[in-house]
């Protein structure tokens, strides 16, 4: 039963990322582009990894379009925050009210109302990734790990 809901998170998991690329997609997308990087930081971007000093032309090849971006100001200066998230399924058990129905011995339709317990599962967005720019060049990375 586990094998079974790992491959329907697995396929529900590819299908919502259908709309996703790939670091090849996006070297092919813009060939150009790579080529002008150093040899060093193109095995890095293949890897999808990201360094200090990477201009946002290369995290964005690495690592694709950011699925948010804020700006601070402090009085050091402004900064840009690209922010990459997943999405993992999370599954609790919750007691849910059901109702169960079932005829008398003169044909009379009776509800029955109870409470079961269920397994629910969502899909929970998570911070993988915030990059870091100042003056065009990441400064800062952090990145998560689930425990």
């Amino acid at each position: 039963m586990k094998t079974l809901f790992a491959l329907a998170a697995l396929a529900l998991a590819l299908g919502a990322a259908g709309c996703a690329t790939t670091v090849e997609s996006r070297i092919r997308a813009n060939p150009g582009l790579f080529a002008s990087f150093p040899a060093d930081a193109q095995e890095k971007i293949r890897q999808e990894r990201v360094e200090l000093g990477f201009t946002e032309d290369m995290v964005r090849v690495a690592l694709g379009t950011p699925a948010r971006v804020t700006m601070r100001e402090t009085e050091n200066g402004t900064t840009t925050l690209w922010v990459y998230t997943s999405h993992e399924p999370e599954t609790y058990s919750d007691v849910v009210p059901a109702t169960y129905y079932g005829r008398g011995k003169h044909g009379r339709l009776y509800a029955y109302p109870d409470f079961v317990w269920m397994d629910r599962t969502y899909w929970r967005e998570r911070d993988a990734a915030r990059i870091e720019f100042r003056n065009g060049k990441v400064v800062g990375i952090e990145t998560s790990r689930r425990r």
